[in-house]
């Protein structure tokens, strides 16, 4: 490879690794904050109100999707537009907060009427001024990421969620109930909104018509298909939710809304904490699919690898955390925790692909993989549903996301990357292997008996702890990851530039 191919690897894998040290620890930070509070506010309501909450929680991120239309990913990408650019298309995210507030204000009783109960009257009035919060802090959240402000963005959110929290569970000991996490959601984006409007220091200037018009037209054909992507991605996401809310009760819902969400912690922070910076990175490189393609897939070896230590690790140790975190009353959780752990290795590698479609302008691409995705996990969902019982839904939502898996990798390594998707498949034999190895070790877990559950789920992260070790060495992982994670030496003369000067060794 000739020197300029092997600087823009360097380059980029400079770039990457230092946005994700700092958003790294700002995002394991929250993540931390979200699981403290959430254990907290779990042993103060019972599952019944978590499950009222989950509900409506669900229709305002359908909301959260019609409001960033795709805006905020077009913003980050696009590098042409200008300052003038983006105070119009803040404007008019402005007026958008307001139209959709105002929609779910009125979509109130319909609430009520599709889940038989009046309670969500009363909650969508509140949860309608966190969605204008939402969608006014979009566009300045996507300048701060566009700049690579990540630590701005790791301390607003960090910051946010201690306060935010810290007043939900105050009204949650003060009785509350299902109040004190819509109150949490709302203080969330209020204080982000405000927070990131400073940092990201836009000008709140009413434009003329036809300037806004100009300035949406240059990101309309990105975020036009992004946002279609996002919307049929929240159905394939959340219909579990919706569907289990409406035939299986509020109490199923509850149980089966703490173990996804248990099981979506490790997803959504290694997501938050790598997609922010592969999309303002790469985006440089957007024409460069050869290197956008190594890189990522370096970026999948370590995703897959720490899934699938995840997902042997919290199926052995279900029953201990979930008793530890939440208590008795949500044992219940506890199998549909087990089964959907083992998705989460694939679900990281899936969580990422949707950055990759974007740093390459391919959002055509992006909303198709999203289409036919849907199908199969809608498909999935109602055949589990119609069982009736927490554990096929759980058991078909897995077997969706694997179908998902290998149909959206295909559409982005081989048609859109045009890259050997033979080479991609064989990149994930180690972490398999990895998986298999741990995961027989820790079955022998299952042979111990104590009645301290504390102590059991100590001897476990230690037998858990052994296996991993073992089976880094023997798949060899342990010196693929530390070539990846290594810093780059400083080039030499003889290391890196042969008598020629024209090549180097990657």
């Amino acid at each position: 490879m000739i020197i300029k191919g092997g600087r823009i690897l360097k380059t980029i894998k400079r770039e990457l690794i230092n946005g994700v040290k700092i958003t790294l620890i700002s995002k394991y930070s929250n993540v931390l904050v979200q699981i403290i509070l959430g254990i907290i506010l779990a042993r103060l309501l019972s599952p019944e109100e978590f499950g009222v909450a989950a509900v409506i929680m669900i229709l305002v991120t359908f909301f959260s999707l019609l409001a960033d239309m795709g805006i905020g990913p077009a913003v980050i990408q696009h590098k042409q537009l200008s300052k003038g650019d983006i105070e119009r298309i803040f404007f008019f995210s402005v007026i958008l907060a307001f139209i959709l507030g105002l929609i779910f204000l009125l979509c109130a009783d319909l609430i009520a009427f599709f889940y038989k109960n009046k309670i969500y009257i009363q909650m969508a009035r509140y949860l309608s001024i966190n969605i204008m919060f939402f969608t006014m802090l979009i566009v300045p959240k996507a300048i701060i990421t566009r700049n690579k402000n990540f630590t701005v963005i790791g301390i607003v959110e960090v910051g946010v969620n201690i306060i935010a929290g810290t007043v939900a569970v105050i009204l949650a000991l003060k009785g509350a109930s299902y109040y004190s996490i819509i109150v949490k959601s709302i203080i969330t984006s209020m204080l982000a909104f405000l927070l990131y409007y400073k940092f990201a220091k836009i000008r709140f200037r009413i434009p003329s018509l036809y300037n806004m018009k100009k300035s949406l037209k240059k990101i309309m054909e990105f975020s036009i298909f992004q946002f279609f992507f996002n919307v049929i991605n929240y159905f394939s996401r959340n219909m579990d939710n919706i569907l289990i809310g409406k035939y299986m009760g509020l109490k199923a819902l509850g149980f089966y809304d703490i173990s996804y969400k248990l099981m979506l912690y490790p997803i959504t922070t290694f997501r938050q904490v790598l997609n922010p910076v592969i999309v303002p990175v790469l985006k440089d490189y957007q024409d460069d699919h050869i290197n956008v393609y190594k890189t990522y897939k370096k970026i999948l070896l370590v995703l897959t690898t720490v899934g699938a230590m995840l997902s042997v690790m919290l199926y052995f140790t279900a029953y201990e955390i979930i008793f530890i975190l939440y208590g008795k009353q949500w044992l219940g959780s506890v199998p549909v925790f087990e089964i959907l752990a083992f998705s989460i290795g694939i679900q990281m590698a899936l969580s990422s692909a949707g950055s990759i479609f974007q740093v390459v302008g391919c959002t055509k691409e992006l909303f198709l993989s999203g289409v036919l995705g849907s199908f199969i996990m809608l498909i999935a969902i109602v055949v589990g549903v119609m069982q009736q019982n927490l554990i096929a839904v759980a058991i078909c939502v897995v077997t969706g996301y694997c179908l998902d898996f290998f149909l959206a990798f295909y559409i982005l390594i081989k048609c859109v990357l045009k890259q050997s998707f033979m080479d991609f498949l064989l990149n994930l034999i180690k972490p398999i292997l990895f998986m298999i190895i741990m995961g027989g070790f820790m079955s022998f877990s299952r042979m111990i008996a104590y009645e301290n559950v504390y102590l059991l789920f100590f001897i476990k992260l230690m037998m858990g702890g052994v296996g991993m070790i073992i089976g880094l060495f023997v798949t060899g992982l342990t010196k693929d990851l530390g070539m990846l994670l290594m810093k780059e030496r400083k080039p030499t003369l003889t290391s890196n530039v042969n008598l020629g000067g024209a090549y180097e060794k990657i």
